[in-house]
């Protein structure tokens, strides 16, 4: 039997060397190293580890072991590969029925900040962005979804240690945009827009919002797109060069989890 052993949330920077050089989805992968979120889960002699928050887990270190088999094994949600290896690696321990999506994940741009402000200039009339403070980040959950602070304890939580911005229109959030993982140089985004609203481009200027508060605090901005609306709102932003690959999701006993 594998020896693993979870680590504490002071301890997660032990980890750090095992996932130095990696690329994929790196704001959840500081904001974890940093102790910020989400569990760590080890090999014994420290070799290889996994890291987790909320349905997603990312693999480091000695690969062609045991105990990396087991890290895969007892985890049922998704998997961030960071490579050909260790999706080959998912596949050989999940089966290759596992269901896949297809990330366009994109490092921080060298911004044109004079055209992220003409994005925010272009804004229709009769709609205005707001910074979200705590009453105002209440309002945003209550208008549009929760989701906007799933990765955070509370939104007391979300109010001092995130950011966030947000669209009204006649008095109710219709878009916004908050820090979904927040580490001490980055954040990734979670967008969100009603349907009504969606052909308005508020997506693309909320965030262009949020990104010139980045470039001022000196947080970079990491763009993961999981779907081709995403990623067309990250090439207006001024995105480019995507590294493209595919999550994969456990197979469960009887078929593929939804």
């Amino acid at each position: 039997m594998v020896d693993l052993r979870s680590l504490a949330t002071e301890d997660h920077v032990e980890l750090t060397g095992l996932f130095e050089g990696h690329r994929r989805r790196r704001d959840g992968l500081d904001a974890m190293l940093e102790g910020r979120l989400g569990e760590a889960v080890c090999s014994r002699d420290g070799s290889v580890a996994r890291l987790s928050y909320s349905d997603l887990s990312f693999y480091g270190g000695d690969f062609d072991s045991d105990a990396a088999r087991a890290l895969i094994k007892s985890w049922d949600g998704g998997m961030t590969p960071e490579n050909d290896t260790w999706e080959s690696l998912m596949l050989e321990v999940k089966g290759e029925g596992c269901e896949r999506r297809l990330r366009r994940d994109h490092d921080p741009a060298d911004f044109n900040v004079d055209h992220l402000q003409s994005i925010i200039a272009s804004l229709p009339t009769g709609y205005e962005i707001k910074q979200l403070d705590l009453s105002l980040a209440r309002k945003l959950i209550a208008d549009i979804h929760p989701a906007f602070i799933n990765n955070f304890d509370s939104v007391e939580s979300f109010a001092a240690d995130g950011v966030g911005f947000g669209v009204l229109y006649e008095g109710a959030f219709v878009s916004g945009v908050t820090s979904s993982v927040v580490a001490r140089r980055s954040l990734g985004p979670q967008i969100i827009s009603m349907p009504e609203h969606r052909s308005k481009n508020l997506a693309t200027t909320v965030s262009a919002a949020l990104i010139l508060w980045c470039l001022e605090a000196d947080l970079a901005v990491y763009w993961s797109a999981s779907t081709d609306a995403s990623f067309r709102v990250a090439q207006k932003l001024g995105y480019v060069d995507p590294d493209i690959y595919e999550e994969i999701k456990g197979q469960k006993e009887g078929g593929v989890e939804d």
